[in-house]
């Protein structure tokens, strides 16, 4: 499979911790994107059923297929910081 066929998942930052990175591309916390305010992270994974600890989240998550989540990146909350004034 090639990587336009991966799913991703944006979960809740608090679930951080559930990750199990054997199960995901991601190798790390720090090799996860999160957003500008760290309440959201990106994940990825490269099979057909989705990853077992997703059944532990606590906080909301959506998963996207590979375009789906290109649309989400272009989102301000992960490309812009929200300057307060």
């Amino acid at each position: 499979m090639g990587y336009n066929s991966n799913k991703y998942a944006a979960l809740s930052y608090s679930d951080i911790e559930l990750i199990d990175y054997l199960q995901v591309l991601n190798t790390s916390k720090k090799s996860s994107r999160t957003n500008f305010d760290f309440t959201k992270v990106i994940i990825s994974w490269d099979t057909e059923t989705n990853p077992s600890f997703i059944n532990l989240l606590q906080g909301p998550y959506n998963i996207y297929s590979y375009a789906e989540m290109g649309d989400e990146m272009k989102k301000e909350e992960w490309n812009k910081p929200k300057i307060n004034k």
